[in-house]
């Protein structure tokens, strides 16, 4: 502590009034302090901004099927995981911006999202069957 040096004689280092082990007692007093002060505060500063939240109303199913990007689709781990160890058939595919067309559904894994066919077809040039 600074303020402990200024009570003793300035000239010689560890002079002030708390030494040891009293010293010693005074830090832990104060670090027991501000993490009580801290945890306090916090609780304080969180009871006060809880924020009521909806609940949603659509499956994970029915979200997934409309939006190509998933916390799944966007892992490449994920998605190598899938393909080289699981050997899911489709497996997880990856999504790119602007490569939803690759991406194709297998339920069984958890992957909803394909691209119409009208868009596949744009894209590939392949006319449908």
């Amino acid at each position: 502590f600074k303020l402990n040096q200024r009570s003793g004689d300035p000239k010689v280092l560890g002079s002030g009034y708390l030494q040891g082990g009293a010293l010693w007692g005074a830090m832990l007093g104060a670090c027991v302090a501000h993490i009580v002060i801290h945890v306090l505060l916090l609780e304080l500063v969180l009871m006060f901004g809880k924020v009521e939240r909806a609940q949603a109303e659509d499956t994970y199913e029915a979200c997934s099927r409309a939006t190509p990007c998933s916390y799944f689709s966007s892992n490449p781990i994920h998605c190598l995981r899938s393909r080289h160890i699981y050997r899911h058939n489709p497996p997880q595919g990856y999504y790119t911006a602007g490569k939803e067309h690759l991406l194709v559904a297998n339920a069984k894994i958890g992957a909803y999202f394909e691209a119409p066919s009208e868009a596949r077809c744009a894209v590939t040039g392949v006319k449908p069957v």
